[in-house]
């Protein structure tokens, strides 16, 4: 995925930020194998967000069939 490329944050770091972002969604499952992951992920979670071209992106793949 390029968006998360080009915001330097992993495609892990990027899926729970989008999934996060609808306010409907209380919590998410993040198979961290360590501290450390599970730390990266809070702090890109407090400075992640979207443009709307992003998430139209995201949503066109998210919408492809299997």
């Amino acid at each position: 995925m390029y968006q998360a490329r080009e915001q330097r944050y992993d495609v892990m770091r990027m899926t729970l930020a989008w999934v996060l972002r609808d306010g409907r969604m209380t919590s998410a499952l993040i198979g961290a194998s360590c501290v450390e992951q599970t730390e990266q992920n809070v702090a890109a979670l407090a400075n992640f967000s979207f443009t709307a071209e992003e998430l139209a992106g995201i949503d066109a793949i998210m919408s492809q069939p299997g």
